[in-house]
């Protein structure tokens, strides 16, 4: 099998990419991408397989040393096929390079996958937001890089 390329990508990649994803309705809009990023260190990274998106990973620093993993996901198609492994791992080497310590990120209740994977890649439990519902509390995790 061949690996995907990764790649960085721009807001309008980004926001394009994350329309994929069934599990974000509502969307983002384009400005939120922007307001989010612009300004401030980040990264934004897509994995494709002949041209074609198979998923994304964005983030930001919050905090000198301290990296959020804000948004990402894998389309449906590709699932399954460590996509968001790789992007994970390509993240986590441009982290430590760049000097970050921490990475913290925030998934809800019902993004079970997500959550085991942040879990399986060395994610702790730091906190959890209770909301209305509890699929939609949210699970705040970091881990040292």
């Amino acid at each position: 099998m061949l690996l995907p390329e990764i790649r960085t990508l721009s807001f309008a990649e980004l926001f394009e990419a994350s329309l994929l994803i069934p599990e974000f309705k509502p969307h983002y809009p384009l400005s939120e991408y922007q307001k989010r990023l612009d300004g401030i260190p980040h990264l934004s990274l897509g994995a494709f397989k002949e041209g074609k998106i198979m998923g994304f990973k964005s983030g930001y620093e919050v905090e000198p040393g301290v990296f959020y993993s804000w948004v990402g996901g894998v389309l449906p198609d590709f699932r399954r096929q460590q996509v968001a492994r790789l992007l994970a791992v390509r993240q986590e080497e441009w982290l430590r390079e760049k000097g970050y310590h921490t990475l913290r990120m925030k998934t809800r209740n019902k993004f079970r996958n997500m959550l085991l994977f942040a879990i399986g890649n060395g994610f702790k439990l730091t906190k959890v937001e209770q909301r209305d519902g509890i699929d939609d509390w949210r699970i705040f995790l970091e881990k040292g890089l």
